[in-house]
C-alpha cells in the first residue's frame, strides 16, 4: 500500500519521502481511493485497482514534492521505467522535464475503472 508508494517513488525520482510527509502520503493515499470509489460506485477499492491507486498518489505526491524531490543539486530522475513486460519511457532533457512527464504517466487515466464500475438505481 503506502509502502508500495515510497517505493515507486524512491526507483522513479531518487527521492526518499521523509518521516514529516507520512500524513500527507496517508492523504494522498485516501484521496486517490476515495476517487476510484466514486468512479467505480464501489463501497471500496477493487483489490484489482490496488496498482492505480498506488500510482495515482505516487504521481500526485511528487506532483507536490517536485521542488524538494528536484532540490538544489537536482535529483537523477529515471529516463525509463521498467516492471515485466511493461517499460515507460520518460520524455524531457532535464529533470524536471522527467519529473512532469513521469507525473503524467502515473496519472494517466487509461480507463481501467471502467469495468468495475457499478449502476446506480
Amino acid at each position: 500500500m503506502i509502502d508500495d508508494v515510497k517505493t515507486l517513488i524512491s526507483g522513479a525520482a531518487g527521492y526518499t519521502i521523509p518521516a514529516t510527509d507520512a500524513v500527507l502520503l496517508s492523504y494522498l493515499w485516501d484521496s486517490e481511493g476515495q476517487k476510484i470509489i466514486n468512479d467505480t460506485n464501489q463501497p471500496e477499492v477493487p483489490a484489482e485497482l490496488d496498482g492505480l491507486q498506488t500510482r495515482r498518489t505516487a504521481g500526485e505526491y511528487i506532483k507536490l514534492r517536485k521542488k524538494a524531490i528536484l532540490g538544489d543539486d537536482g535529483a537523477q530522475v529515471a529516463k525509463s521505467i521498467k516492471e515485466g513486460d511493461v517499460s515507460v519511457e520518460l520524455a524531457g532533457e532535464t529533470d524536471a522535464e522527467r519529473l512532469d512527464s513521469l507525473f503524467a504517466a502515473l496519472t494517466e487515466d487509461r480507463g481501467e475503472t471502467a469495468c468495475f464500475r457499478k449502476l446506480r438505481w
